[in-house]
């Protein structure tokens, strides 16, 4: 399984999921979009790339939510997206660190068991499903 992290993530917290995955031997691969399409990529580019990978992609980005377009683009391209619902610039590197770290054995549940489910939400409290 093929994990995407944007660029509204930092590089060093992608590296170091990134290596901490690796010896739980599940065969993720974890992945900045950043290094694969460039930065500032649009979502446009970034969404059909990494459904053609049967990818996930996890964000930051409120705006794949809120414009239509660009959710339907996620969902005519089947692509997979966790959302962090976290403010934007209310919260630390580090508190982000932990959310994330918080929720990661959650968060590749869901990617390895739920299959129908196209987007979710993780929140500081829960991961929630949104609706298809």
């Amino acid at each position: 399984m093929k994990i995407y992290f944007d660029e509204n993530i930092p590089h060093s917290l992608i590296l170091g999921i990134k290596y901490l995955e690796i010896p739980n031997k599940r065969n993720i691969e974890i992945f900045a979009t950043i290094d694969e399409f460039g930065s500032g990529a649009s979502d446009e580019v970034i969404i059909p790339e990494v459904a053609n990978e049967k990818g996930v992609l996890i964000t930051n980005d409120k705006r794949i939510q809120r414009i239509q377009q660009q959710y339907e683009l996620c969902r005519s391209c089947g692509i997979r997206i966790f959302f962090i619902k976290l403010e934007k610039n209310s919260y630390t590197y580090w508190e982000l660190v932990k959310f994330l770290i918080k929720h990661w054995e959650n968060i590749t549940d869901k990617i390895l068991n739920t299959k129908k489910t196209l987007a979710f939400e993780i929140t500081p409290r829960a991961i929630k499903e949104l609706p298809n």
